[in-house]
């Protein structure tokens, strides 16, 4: 980014500090993610992917609705 500010190129500035805006706010998110795991284990990870912790290894996964809407 300095050599774009230094170069007078603030597009590419503004462009820079959207993407790293974008970047932290992925990194706090799988970080918090992270969080979730480590404490709450497969109680999290059953309520993301859908299922009940109870089924193990046989969930459904990410199911996509097969409705007849439009």
């Amino acid at each position: 980014m300095l050599v774009c500010r230094d170069n007078g190129d603030s597009i590419s500035v503004k462009l820079f500090e959207q993407i790293i805006d974008e970047e932290q706010a992925h990194f706090n998110h799988f970080d918090s993610v992270g969080e979730h795991i480590k404490t709450l284990g497969n109680v999290y990870l059953s309520k993301i992917a859908g299922t009940s912790a109870s089924t193990g290894g046989f969930g459904k996964g990410f199911v996509i609705s097969q409705g007849g809407g439009e």
